[in-house]
């Protein structure tokens, strides 16, 4: 793709080389401040490398670009706003009817906000880095919030968000977009005709160098060729993400056919001396439509930007460059009425699909896949794992010549495709999910070294494995095999099965099921939809019920509901449902009640008197809650008694044995004991001896059995004697 180049002239609107900002110098140390629109139009009108720093919000006005960006200009989280409207004489003579608000950028751009509620396209900027050239640029942790939505005749040749195109030396780092980006639907087919290359849509339109750590978390409507992360890509794409739902118009068909719609990038730009594509764990979680006969795919809708200048109806013109989609993931639902896969629509010539995970599901057409929708000559698809439900990891394969094909290792959950699969010993193979998660060497073999295995779950793409919804959309349902020919699969569900419950994920479901942790239960025939949910994100599975018995056993604390019941204690009890045929179904449920435990006990101690690491100085009734061995609560009051005026802190050395005693209590003391009380819990005195020892031997066997405290006076009661308490258990 040809890359629009702004002219080398720059008509100064003001004279740069002496203009005064809010403030600075220029320099790194004391940047140019940019604190309104004056100095931003002074900015964007520099060819230096001076140094400026966004200190406030500020509110744009239209204005034509003339100058590339050789500065550095740092943000700092502020907003540029936008207005929602451009006349459209001023529009028609802006760069290709669109609006960049810098140049190409071959300098440094970081932390700047757009926002607004636009009726014309713009970017951030024009470009990033020189085509052609080893003049690079980089644009880093830039958001979008503004929204667009065009309409009429007088549409832009460009559409991106962050910049158009970003070249071979040029870097986009972590930049996100928020914005809905929507074409409507009244456009005539006629304009979709004149200008349908330029309806190419992305965060970046054409991407040759780096795009790493970028989001769009907006939708993109009524776009061909559109990409959640860019549109054309022959750079690298790396740990990209695309929340936002790609639809292309419903009714629309153009003449050409290169434009398919994809999660993070569209398609490709044919030309063999362009650089291998790349696209390397990234994720889409949108849901991508490309219209009535257009290719879609989870991460590439497939297919090239070639004019195919001798037959521009040929849908299959395809290119020549490398792609390589690795360790990537799909979770978004995939629609299309040409080629539709789970990872790649459409894909062509030399490239590579491999350790990547499809778990969306794949509108299912004539050439569709789990992994590849249509593969055309020398392709590699291997080490790939379909969790979708879709029986086939490619739909269809087309090699002419002595073209190589090499598809190998790659693997789809037979369970979870209702039992139906097409398999290729060697190629595509369909497993039970029992032998498709956990940590095995048998499951290592299969996939190989790029992914992360873990027990309780799929495994995920290396690299991958730290996303919370890659976690979600990896927990599995494991349905009853019992032998290679008989299993439970989602289209015939026979069996009570289990949910995987790793990471804190939870399961809900109708009335024809009832799932508690990680046991689900059949309560009727029908059909129903198994939902897992993780930080406020679900995915869910359509299973069809034909349970073998009408009953199921559950167990509970104090209480059970069951379809709007309670129950509170055990036994078996019955419910009459509606079965899917109409007719009675007669559940029986089998319910054991485990009573909460209530317990209580009495301590008589000075203060402090630490209970489970609590301190109490006061007396009276303490309660704390722990967990009975019947998994129910189990609540414990104290009840406690601070005895005042009794010190333990002194010196003497007392000891008090054997505890527990049954018949004789032995004292022993490093001074002079003259008096022993015996206290019992209620603080009773119960025993008194007066004495002059230090060796005691106390008669204790008519003490009922329970837990004493000996208070022990040390020296004269008249002067300054000594209190010592020591507790002793009686049995």
């Amino acid at each position: 793709m040809k890359n629009l180049l702004l002219t080398a002239m720059c008509i100064f609107i003001y004279i740069g080389t002496f203009a005064q900002f809010s403030g600075g110098t220029g320099t790194e140390e004391d940047p140019y401040l940019i604190a309104n629109y004056s100095d931003w139009r002074v900015m964007v009108a520099q060819t230096n490398s001076a140094h400026y720093r966004l200190i406030s919000d500020i509110t744009i006005y239209p204005y034509n670009v003339d100058c590339n960006f050789n500065g550095v200009l740092h943000g700092g989280g502020h907003t540029l706003f936008l207005p929602d409207s451009i006349d459209n004489d001023i529009l028609q003579n802006m760069w290709y009817h669109t609006f960049p608000l810098l140049g190409i950028v071959t300098g440094y751009v970081d932390s700047i906000k757009t926002a607004g509620n636009l009726s014309y396209m713009f970017s951030l900027a024009a470009g990033v880095g020189i085509e052609g050239s080893t003049i690079g640029g980089e644009i880093y942790g830039c958001v979008n919030e503004a929204n667009v939505s065009l309409s009429g005749e007088n549409l832009p040749e460009v559409y991106s968000i962050i910049a158009h195109s970003n070249e071979y030396n040029g870097r986009i780092i972590n930049c996100t977009n928020y914005g809905n980006i929507v074409v409507n639907s009244n456009i005539d087919s006629d304009i979709y005709e004149e200008f349908g290359y330029f309806f190419n849509m992305g965060i970046v339109q054409y991407n040759s160098g780096e795009m790493i750590g970028c989001k769009n978390y907006g939708n993109f409507e009524g776009f061909f060729g559109a990409g959640g992360i860019c549109s054309v890509n022959n750079g690298i794409i790396r740990r990209c993400v695309n929340y936002g739902n790609i639809v292309a118009p419903a009714n629309m068909i153009c003449l050409f056919g290169r434009y398919p719609c994809g999660g993070i990038y569209a398609l490709t730009d044919p030309h063999s001396d362009n650089p291998p594509s790349v696209a390397e764990e990234c994720i889409n979680y949108g849901y991508i439509n490309s219209g009535k006969i257009y290719n879609a795919g989870g991460i590439v809708g497939g297919g090239s930007a070639s004019f195919c200048e001798d037959n521009p109806d040929n849908i299959n013109c395809h290119s020549f460059n490398e792609e390589n989609i690795i360790r990537c993931a799909n979770y978004g639902e995939i629609a299309g009425g040409g080629y539709t896969g789970g990872i790649v629509g459409y894909i062509y010539s030399i490239s590579n699909v491999s350790s990547c995970f499809n778990a969306g599901q794949v509108a299912r057409a004539t050439n569709s896949g789990g992994i590849v929708g249509m593969a055309f000559d020398t392709i590699r698809i291997a080490n790939n794992l379909d969790v979708s439900g879709f029986p086939v990891t490619l739909g269809r394969w087309y090699v002419t010549g002595d073209s190589i094909s090499n598809m190998s290792s790659n693997y789809y959950d037979r369970q979870m495709s209702g039992g139906a699969g097409e398999d290729i010993e060697g190629e595509s193979e369909g497993r039970f999910t029992s032998q498709l998660t956990g940590d095995t060497p048998e499951l290592r073999a299969m996939l190989g070294d790029g992914w992360s295995y873990a027990e309780g779950r799929y495994p995920i793409p290396l690299g991958l494995e730290n996303d919370s919804l890659a976690m979600l959309f990896a927990t599995p349902i494991y349905l009853r095999v019992i032998s290679d020919d008989n299993y439970d699969h989602t289209n015939l569900v026979r069996n009570n099965f289990t949910v995987g419950t790793e990471n804190g994920v939870s399961w809900t479901s109708g009335n024809r099921l009832s799932i508690d942790g990680e046991n689900a239960t059949i309560l009727a025939s029908g059909s129903e939809i198994a939902t897992a949910s993780l930080a406020g994100y679900s995915f869910s599975r359509s299973l069809r019920l034909d349970p073998i018995t009408g009953e199921f056993v559950a167990t509970d604390c104090d209480s059970y509901s069951w379809n709007g019941d309670e129950y509170t204690a055990s036994g078996d009890y019955i419910q009459v449902l509606t079965a899917a045929n109409g007719c009675d179904s007669i559940v029986t449920l089998h319910l054991t009640i485990n009573n909460s435990v209530y317990y209580s006990f009495t301590e008589t101690a000075t203060s402090p008197y630490i209970w489970n690491g609590t301190e109490y100085t006061e007396t009276g009734d303490y309660t704390q809650n722990f967990t009975a061995t019947n998994g129910c609560d189990s609540i414990v009051t104290l009840h406690l008694n601070i005895l005042s005026g009794i010190s333990q802190n002194g010196t003497t050395e007392i000891s008090v044995f054997p505890t527990p005693a049954t018949d004789i209590l032995n004292i022993t003391s490093s001074e002079t004991i003259s008096e022993i009380e015996i206290v019992n819990v209620m603080g009773q005195v119960v025993k008194r001896v007066e004495l002059n020892a230090d060796n005691v031997v106390c008669d204790v066997n008519d003490l009922p059995n329970g837990i004493y405290v000996v208070r022990c006076v040390v020296g004269n009661m008249a002067f300054d004697a000594d209190f010592v308490l020591k507790k002793f258990i009686k049995e």
